[in-house]
């Protein structure tokens, strides 16, 4: 059982990683370095993040493809998903396996081959299959079948983890981000910072009586719409979330460095909507080289767009 103490203290580091293909790589180096597999491919699909719903070849070594015609041959060409396997958990003859599968292996001098599954919250989520060039010995395919199931525990974790800091990130009633959320996706934009970058803040005007008139479910698709406009102006280019109660925060990169430019710009997303908005941004490092002193600027000029709401609504109200 020396094999097994080393897959042991091999793979005690997998549970630290963040990423799956991190962990996919760890997996084949221990399958490669610990137990001697010539050739594999990981299948895996991450089918609890429905934006990554796909079918994807994490790792392989040892075959005689490149990453795109591998993942075209299996997906398109044999038309087989993850779906469609029966991991064999045991290792067969090359030539008892299917003709589109044996041409995997053409000049690999692949012998002897074998499947195992991932599993993911009681399903099938990817599957292992490797390749020998020798007759395994009677523990070899024991050995695999331990090594899949480590590595289907971590999957799990990493799964339940990403849900969590997906909610965590994530604001109930638009679905999009929140402001824990935001936070992290700015300091990523303001790190990656190629062009001008604005900060702003969008408020929605006489939220209280949109919920006092038509009822708190009208009042929350009035969020639901400010959330939709936001992320799809911004798609490709900024960020947006839900800062909290009727006010969002967006930040987005441009060439120009006019900040009522920007303002009028935002505004205008809203022209056709029954409800009002009140837009005020700010130009990161030039008023503001942190967070706080930013917003702050963002919020003023938020405020005196309010304002000159409110004189007008006022008047006209007269």
């Amino acid at each position: 059982m020396h094999k097994l103490g080393q897959l042991i203290e091999a793979s005690r580091e997998w549970a630290s990683v963040e990423r799956g293909k991190t962990l996919f790589k760890k997996a084949s180096l221990v399958l490669q370095q610990t137990f001697d597999i010539d050739a594999g491919i990981i299948m895996y699909r991450k089918q609890y993040m429905p934006s990554e719903a796909d079918d994807v070849i994490q790792n392989f070594w040892g075959i005689d493809y490149g990453y795109s015609e591998l993942s075209d041959y299996i997906f398109v060409t044999a038309r087989r998903s993850i779906q469609d396997y029966i991991p064999s958990e045991r290792w067969t003859k090359i030539t008892n396996r299917p003709p589109a599968m044996q041409k995997i292996w053409k000049n690999t001098e692949i012998q002897y081959t074998g499947s195992w599954p991932l599993v993911v919250k009681e399903k099938l989520a990817g599957v292992v299959i490797l390749g020998r060039k020798t007759i395994p010995d009677h523990e070899d395919a024991y050995f695999m079948g331990v090594c899949a199931t480590y590595l289907s525990l971590v999957l799990e974790m990493l799964t339940l983890r990403r849900i969590a800091e997906e909610q965590a990130n994530q604001d109930s009633v638009t679905g999009g981000l929140n402001r824990n959320g935001f936070y992290k996706q700015f300091e990523k934009l303001s790190q990656m910072q190629r062009n001008n970058l604005f900060l702003g803040i969008v408020d929605v005007n006489d939220f209280k009586k949109v919920n006092d008139q038509y009822g708190h479910a009208k009042g929350d698709s009035v969020l639901e719409d400010v959330s939709k406009v936001l992320r799809e102006e911004l798609y490709g280019c900024g960020e947006c979330g839900r800062y909290g109660g009727d006010e969002f925060v967006f930040a987005f990169e441009t060439d120009h460095q006019d900040v009522e430019k920007c303002t009028r710009l935002v505004s205008s997303w809203f022209d056709h909507k029954w409800y009002k908005v009140s837009v005020g941004c700010a130009l990161w490092n030039v008023d503001g080289t942190d967070w706080d002193s930013c917003f702050r600027v963002a919020d003023q000029n938020l405020y005196k767009v309010k304002f000159q709401y409110l004189i007008i609504r006022e008047t006209i109200g007269a």
